[in-house]
């Protein structure tokens, strides 16, 4: 699943991020393959807000397609 359609309170692992030029860039702001990630805020936009560790993250629609992700199942 991707990132985009993660539901807001669910969590997953960053699985893999679309292309090159733009893992470097995600992975500079701390979404790189296995970091945990929190579903904040779904905007009308298509914006997601994100938690990844002490951070939130904004990220276009574009950006959060681009990302796929594994959701982890809390107990």
């Amino acid at each position: 699943m991707t990132l985009h359609a993660l539901p807001v309170g669910g969590r997953a692992r960053v699985q893999d991020v679309a292309d090159q030029p733009l893992r470097v860039r995600m992975a500079s702001m701390g979404l790189r393959a296995g970091a945990e990630v929190a579903m904040l805020v779904h905007a009308a936009s298509g914006a997601r807000i994100v938690r990844v560790g002490d951070a939130r993250l904004t990220l276009a629609r574009e950006l959060a397609v681009a990302i796929t992700v594994e959701p982890l199942h809390v107990q």
